[in-house]
């Protein structure tokens, strides 16, 4: 597994407070978001979001997390983080392929978060499909009764003219 810097993702640095955490993920979220986003990689971006807020949303986790950030920061070379941009430019810089994890509770809660992310982002595509399925259906319906309204006025106004 790699180890994926979710600060990075998330456009924050590590002392981030659960506030800002809150503010940077909606943000991206919004920028992302499949009915907002159709490039080829926003439901990509998404998923990494969601897992990245997943994991530094839950004070538990976040708590394991910040010791492995840590670590691996001081394993692997990393130098103090600056702020930078979401996952348009980081994706490389914050995934670290060759890092073995020390907590494998911190494993197993990233495994979760990552098929949770899955759902979410699976769930906002489903939806988003209802929604503008269900939205042509109003459409075509509102059109033909706007029609049949046009119609019946002009055969009415056809009978007074006539008689």
């Amino acid at each position: 597994m790699q180890f994926i810097d979710y600060y990075s993702v998330l456009g924050v640095l590590n002392t981030a407070s659960t506030n800002e955490l809150k503010i940077a993920y909606r943000s991206l979220v919004k920028k992302y978001h499949p009915d907002i986003n159709h490039s080829s990689d926003a439901t990509t971006k998404m998923q990494l979001l969601n897992e990245a807020y997943l994991i530094l949303s839950d004070p538990e986790a976040k708590t394991i997390y910040d010791v492995e950030w840590i670590r691996y920061h001081e394993t692997m070379g990393g130098e103090s983080q600056t702020k930078q941009s979401p996952p348009d430019n980081n994706e490389e810089q914050a995934t670290g392929k060759n890092y073995h994890f020390q907590s494998d509770l911190l494993r197993d809660w990233i495994e979760k978060a990552q098929k949770q992310a899955r759902d979410i982002t699976a769930q906002a595509v489903k939806d988003t499909s209802g929604i503008v399925k269900a939205a042509g259906k109003g459409a075509v319906s509102g059109i033909i009764q706007v029609l049949g309204y046009f119609v019946i006025i002009n055969i009415i106004f056809l009978l007074v003219k006539s008689c």
